[in-house]
């Protein structure tokens, strides 16, 4: 780290940018968006349907992310789209 000037908070820094963000939205189909950025076409899309956004919000205890919750009642709103 001397040889190319990386301090320990450099490192410390690096190491916590590269965390995944916490999803604030997903969808049925394990879509997120951390609420950082411009907002995703999936979620923009059902926003432009009339969707409130908020519909989509993860709640706390489903924060893991790409895993959504048994019975999550944000995937039964597609089951009969096509």
């Amino acid at each position: 780290m001397d040889e190319y000037g990386i301090s320990t908070e450099m490192l410390a820094a690096a190491i916590e940018a590269d965390k995944p963000l916490t999803p604030r939205y997903r969808d049925h189909k394990g879509n997120e968006w951390s609420g950082e950025g411009d907002m995703p076409d999936w979620l923009r899309h059902v926003q432009q349907l009339g969707v409130d956004v908020d519909f989509f919000a993860v709640r706390q205890q489903d924060v893991t992310p790409g895993v959504s919750a048994t019975g999550d009642v944000n995937a039964s709103i597609f089951l009969d789209a096509r």
